[in-house]
C-alpha cells in the first residue's frame, strides 16, 4: 500500500513539472514559430556620433554610374535618414542627375534585428526597367556604408514588393559592387575579385569609381596578392577607360608605372616623368592626384600613397599639389558644385 501511495505521488510530481515546464517554454517556442509584427520590435537607427556630411549615391549626369557626392548636413546622429532625404529630394547640381521616381518621398527608416527597414511611398513604383537596379544600388549604397554589418530591406508603403520594375526586391540586400564595366564576367556566385578605379565624369567634375571583374584564382595564385591588387589597380587607371564609356582618364597618356612599394600600409607609386605632361591644369591635377588616392586606398591593407617621379619624390607637382609625403584619403569626395545661393 505504501508503494502505491510512493507510486502516485511520483507520478503526480512528474506531471506538474512537466504542466511548469511546458508553461516557462511556452512563449519561447511562440516566439521562435509566430510571424512577429516588425513594428513591434522596430528602433530607429542612429549613428554612434553625430556627422555634418555625408555620402548620397546620385548617379552621372548620363544615369549610366552611380555617382557619390559628399552632402553637408546638419550636425545629427539620424545621418541614414537625412541622406535617404536628400537622395530623393534629387541632384544638388546639374553635373550629376537621379535614377529615383520624382516624387518618391520616405516614409520610414528603422531598424529591426540586423535589418534596416526603408519605407517608399508607392511613386518609386513608377521606376522603368533599365532604371531600376541603379535605383536600388543608389539607395543601398547611400544608407548601408553609414552602417555596419546590417541589411538593408525595401518596403513601398509599409509592404514588402516582390520585385521592382524586374529587379527583386523581396529579400534583404547587403552591400553589393556596383559600376563594374564587364558584368557579363561576373555573373552571381562566380569566385571573383574586383578591380576598382575612380575615372572622370563626362564633365570633367567628379570622380566615379568603377570595377572590373577578374577571377579569384588570379589572385590566390599571386606570390604578393596585396600587391597585386595594387598593380593592378594602377594598371587600370594607367590603360583608361573604354571610349563609349562615357568617363575619361585621370592619368595623361604615356605615363608608365615604374615601380610599386607597399611599406607601413603606405603604397610607393613610382610613375614615369610623362605623368605630368598635362602641362597645367589645377583641376586635373586635383583628379590625377584623388583618383590614385582612393583607387589605391579602397584597397585593404593600403592607407595612404606616396607619389614619386622617376623614383624621387616631388615637393610640388606644376600646378602647386604638395606631394613631399604620404597623401591619405579625403573624407569627402565629390563635394557639389555650390551655385551662388547654396546647396539645394
Amino acid at each position: 500500500m505504501k508503494q502505491t501511495w510512493l507510486w502516485l505521488g511520483i507520478s503526480l510530481a512528474v506531471v506538474v513539472l512537466a504542466l511548469w515546464g511546458g508553461l516557462v517554454l511556452l512563449p519561447h517556442w511562440l516566439q521562435q514559430t509566430a510571424d512577429p509584427d516588425p513594428a513591434s520590435y522596430r528602433q530607429p537607427y542612429l549613428s554612434t556620433d553625430e556627422q555634418s556630411f555625408t555620402t548620397v549615391y546620385y548617379t552621372t549626369g548620363d544615369k549610366r554610374y552611380l555617382l557619390p557626392l559628399t552632402i553637408p548636413i546638419n550636425n545629427t546622429r539620424e545621418v541614414a535618414k537625412i541622406a535617404l532625404e536628400k537622395l530623393l529630394a534629387g541632384p544638388p547640381d546639374e553635373f550629376s542627375s537621379s535614377v529615383i521616381p520624382e516624387g518618391t518621398k520616405l516614409r520610414d527608416v528603422y531598424m529591426v534585428g540586423d535589418t534596416i527597414f526603408v519605407d517608399l511611398t508607392k511613386d518609386f513604383l513608377e521606376v522603368g526597367e533599365e532604371e531600376a537596379q541603379a535605383a536600388v544600388d543608389c539607395i543601398v549604397q547611400t544608407v548601408l556604408p553609414v552602417t555596419s554589418r546590417y541589411l538593408l530591406q525595401i518596403m513601398v508603403e509599409g509592404q514588402v514588393c516582390p520585385e521592382l520594375a524586374g529587379t527583386d526586391i523581396s529579400l534583404p540586400l547587403d552591400d553589393t559592387p556596383f559600376n563594374i564595366l564587364n558584368p557579363q564576367e561576373a555573373p552571381k556566385g562566380k569566385d571573383i575579385c574586383l578591380v576598382t578605379a575612380y575615372f572622370c565624369d563626362e564633365y570633367a567634375m567628379y570622380l566615379v569609381p568603377v570595377s572590373i571583374a577578374m577571377p579569384r584564382d588570379l589572385l590566390m595564385a599571386a606570390e604578393d596578392p596585396e600587391l597585386f591588387l595594387a598593380r593592378e589597380t594602377i594598371e587600370l587607371l594607367l590603360l583608361g577607360p573604354d571610349e563609349d564609356s562615357g568617363l575619361f582618364a585621370t592619368f595623361y597618356p604615356g605615363a608608365q608605372l615604374l615601380s610599386l612599394e607597399i611599406k607601413e600600409s603606405v603604397a610607393y607609386v613610382n610613375l614615369s616623368a610623362e605623368a605630368l605632361d598635362y602641362g597645367g591644369g589645377a583641376a586635373f591635377e586635383q583628379l590625377f592626384v584623388k583618383s590614385l588616392v582612393y583607387s589605391l586606398t579602397d584597397l585593404t591593407g593600403i592607407n595612404a600613397v606616396q607619389i614619386l617621379i622617376e623614383g624621387e619624390i616631388e615637393q610640388y607637382l606644376p600646378e602647386g599639389m604638395d606631394v613631399s609625403t604620404p597623401i591619405f584619403p579625403y573624407d569627402k569626395i565629390n563635394e557639389p558644385f555650390q551655385r551662388a545661393g547654396g546647396y539645394n
